[in-house]
C-alpha cells in the first residue's frame, strides 16, 4: 500500500526573517493576490523535514522570484532593512 502525503494550500508556518536569517528548500507553489493586501506568498518545503514555510513577497523578493521557476531549490537570506538612495524609504533586503 503507498503512503501519501496531504498537500494543500496552508503551510506550517510562515518565516521570521528577524528570528531566523536564512532559508532554504524547495519552492513548491507561487500564490498570487494573497490576503487583504493581495500580495504573494511563496512557499519553501524543507528537504529533511517536509516542513513548508510561506514566505510573504516585497518589491525585491517578487522580482527575485519572478525568474525561478517552482520546484527549483532556493536559498533566502535576509539582510537586514536598507535605505533606497532614491526615496529615502526603507525596505528589506
Amino acid at each position: 500500500m503507498r503512503s501519501y502525503k496531504e498537500v494543500g494550500s496552508k503551510t506550517d508556518k510562515t518565516w521570521n526573517y528577524e528570528a531566523e536569517q536564512e532559508l532554504e528548500g524547495k519552492l513548491v507553489e507561487k500564490k498570487v493576490g494573497v490576503g487583504r493586501n493581495l500580495s504573494k506568498l511563496y512557499v519553501i518545503e524543507n528537504e529533511r523535514s517536509g516542513e513548508t514555510t510561506g514566505v510573504w513577497g516585497g518589491a525585491v523578493l517578487d522580482s527575485r522570484f519572478a525568474q525561478i521557476k517552482v520546484g527549483s531549490f532556493v536559498k533566502i537570506i535576509y539582510k537586514g532593512q536598507k535605505e533606497n538612495p532614491k526615496t529615502g524609504r526603507t525596505f528589506n533586503d
